[in-house]
């Protein structure tokens, strides 16, 4: 019978050492976690983790699940270890209402990187500690929030998250060229966090899609958003920043490439370079200003204290921004839907009830079905 006491926390005591070590899938995610298991010695691995498979063969992916559990560190520390081998086809991890300490997302973050392609984490309802641990699970964040992780789409639902606490996190989001959607609902945060956010995506063409669901959001943020894509001048701080970001780009490509040279020699997939980043500037009146065109969808739906007023003077913000502007050549935009955004404002009141604003810039059209 296993509990959470049933391992000792040092089974697996050198996590970072084991993880480099390059061992051969056995053909699957349960396979190799038995293998773990047995070569540390591990009495009784925690049963609630288990892996859904989809396909076979080559096109076969597996998902990790855990739910409803309060795993112990040497059974994590063994599932981390498994979706690590040579060959593994762990595609998404997803932990929902899980007891975990700033450890195990540490551990996360490292295995993700030796992995290097699992695009999909879901961190759903944790349990966690914020008043012994504050600053250590800000950090384990921060460090899940690197595109050396290589995920594309993080999903921290319901963590009681506040606006304080992501801050951080939201800096490390601005400075992820892999990340594409980041979902942020039912957590305790404000207007001061989502302006925060959606300031961040001035220079931004990854992150497509965020979820503000169900939060304390009461519209004021979308100020924020308005001004990110109207367009804010470009200052000679912009132009350095700019600069920066362009050299990161090229230095994590040649880090990637070093990598990829290392991972062919053990039988690993390549990781994915960092795309190149597009301009996000045009010229208006002479001047340079920078402006948003890669964010698809915003969410801000049932949020209880939306204001109806608030979001009418967002549209009227962004209504007259002309049409044709953009900071593509109009082939580039052909087939791609990389300039065109919904916000949904679904809210408790009336005025709100299936309220979207579509900001295709082909149209800018508002779109209420009340």
């Amino acid at each position: 019978m296993w509990s959470y006491e049933s391992n000792p926390r040092n089974l697996i005591d050198n996590f970072s050492s084991a993880v480099d070590v390059d061992v051969p899938s056995r053909g699957g995610w349960s396979e190799d976690f038995s293998a773990v298991c047995s070569k540390y010695k591990i009495p009784v691995p925690c049963p609630y983790i288990k892996a859904v498979t989809s396909g076979s063969g080559p096109d076969m992916q597996q998902r990790i699940r855990i739910i409803n559990a309060m795993v112990d560190l040497s059974s994590w520390r063994a599932m981390l270890l498994a979706a690590c081998c040579v060959g593994s086809k762990v595609k998404e991890i997803s932990v929902h209402n899980c007891h975990i300490e700033p450890v195990f997302l540490q551990d996360l973050a490292t295995a993700l990187r030796k992995l290097g392609t699992c695009p999909i984490l879901r961190l759903h309802y944790m349990q966690m500690d914020f008043s012994k641990s504050y600053v250590e699970f800000q950090s384990a964040f921060v460090a899940l929030l690197s595109d050396l992780t290589c995920v594309e789409h993080l999903s921290l639902k319901g963590n009681r998250l506040s606006d304080d606490f992501v801050a951080p996190l939201i800096s490390a989001v601005a400075e992820n060229f892999k990340l594409t959607t980041l979902n942020l609902s039912e957590n305790d945060l404000t207007d001061v966090a989502a302006a925060q956010l959606l300031r961040s995506l001035r220079f931004s063409t990854t992150l497509k899609r965020i979820s503000l669901c169900s939060t304390l959001v009461d519209g004021s943020c979308l100020s924020a958003l308005s001004s990110v894509l109207v367009g804010t001048d470009v200052s000679a701080d912009d132009e350095a920043k700019l600069k920066l970001i362009s050299k990161q780009v090229v230095d994590k490509n040649k880090a990637i490439k070093e990598l990829n040279k290392k991972r062919k020699k053990s039988g690993s997939p390549d990781v994915v370079e960092v795309a190149p980043s597009l301009d996000c500037c045009v010229k208006r009146d002479g001047k340079v200003v920078a402006i948003n065109r890669s964010l698809a969808a915003l969410d801000l739906s049932r949020n209880p204290l939306l204001d109806f007023q608030t979001v009418q003077l967002f549209s009227q913000s962004i209504a007259s921004l002309p049409a044709n502007e953009s900071p593509l050549p109009p082939a580039a935009l052909i087939g791609t839907d990389i300039n065109k955004l919904t916000v949904l404002l679904r809210g408790h009141s009336q005025s709100l009830v299936d309220y979207e604003v579509d900001l295709s810039p082909q149209q800018w059209l508002l779109i209420s079905s009340t």
